[in-house]
């Protein structure tokens, strides 16, 4: 039996789920980007049988069924990560960040790696933190992202050989990776300091108490205004006094938050939580 072919998505279909898409990710999506809710979907409605787009809307938006929301998250997500991206941040934004956190006289560090995908940036900041601090500062990473299967992958830490050589030298990739089946596995002592959930990060209950550092990177320039400035209150709020945040290189604060100082170093940006 051949592959059904579908009707060219609707008008009426694509507001649907653009508006389903936004309640349930915060993406926002809007008609130029037709295409890719067609592209990405099809796919989804021929592996479950759902009829049409519309049909597919009608299923998620029931709230009876939970898995094809979850599938429908995964598919329209963007994934696209790897290991010591954009790395002027890990040369020496990251560097001096923690540095100035642990200098502080604190043996504890709390980051959370929002939006962290398949995990590449939260084992790529523990990565750090074991080159630069000795065992007595307690390291704690909490990774966070709306996509079920990608916390799974990040979870089980196993990576194909592209995965690893891409962003990553192969002193690190000797030092923290064990062969195993299907791939390099990221070494115990990186998986003891990384935890990861699943959850979206416009929830304030996502968070999970608060931390000194926080990347949210490449991932509110999807969100409209509104729901970036949300998103900024939310992250302040999880911060302590002074606490740092670090955006994506093309990404800034300006008129979204005033809860924040700028502060540049070199070729980069981060931003300091005002004192209270």
């Amino acid at each position: 039996m051949g592959t059904r072919e579908l009707p060219p998505i609707s008008d009426t279909e694509a507001n649907l789920l653009i508006n389903l898409i936004k309640k349930e990710t915060g993406v926002h999506l809007d008609k130029s980007k037709t295409y890719l809710i067609q592209s990405r979907l099809a796919s989804l409605i021929e592996s479950t049988g759902i009829k049409s787009f519309y049909n597919l809307y009608t299923y998620a938006a029931s709230g009876k069924h939970p898995s094809i929301v979850k599938q429908i998250v995964s598919s329209i997500t963007t994934h696209e990560t790897f290991f010591f991206r954009e790395s002027a941040v890990y040369d020496s934004l990251m560097i001096t960040i923690i540095s100035d956190i642990v200098s502080t006289g604190s043996n504890s560090l709390r980051i959370w790696s929002a939006a962290c995908s398949t995990g590449q940036e939260a084992y790529s900041i523990a990565m750090v933190c074991k080159e630069k601090f000795d065992q007595n500062t307690n390291i704690e990473i909490v990774g966070t992202d709306i996509c079920h299967r990608s916390i799974d992958f990040a979870r089980k830490g196993v990576y194909s050989s592209f995965e690893i050589n891409r962003g990553m030298s192969p002193q690190r990739a000797r030092r923290f990776f064990r062969p195993c089946e299907g791939g390099m596995r990221v070494c115990e002592e990186l998986q003891n300091m990384v935890s990861f959930k699943t959850g979206n990060i416009l929830n304030s209950a996502l968070h999970g108490g608060i931390y000194d550092l926080v990347l949210c990177r490449n991932v509110a320039m999807y969100f409209s205004r509104e729901d970036r400035t949300i998103l900024y209150e939310n992250i302040a709020s999880r911060l302590k006094s002074g606490g740092k945040l670090v955006l994506g290189i093309t990404e800034s604060l300006d008129g979204l938050s005033d809860k924040f100082n700028k502060t540049n170093l070199r070729c980069c940006v981060y931003y300091v939580k005002k004192e209270r």
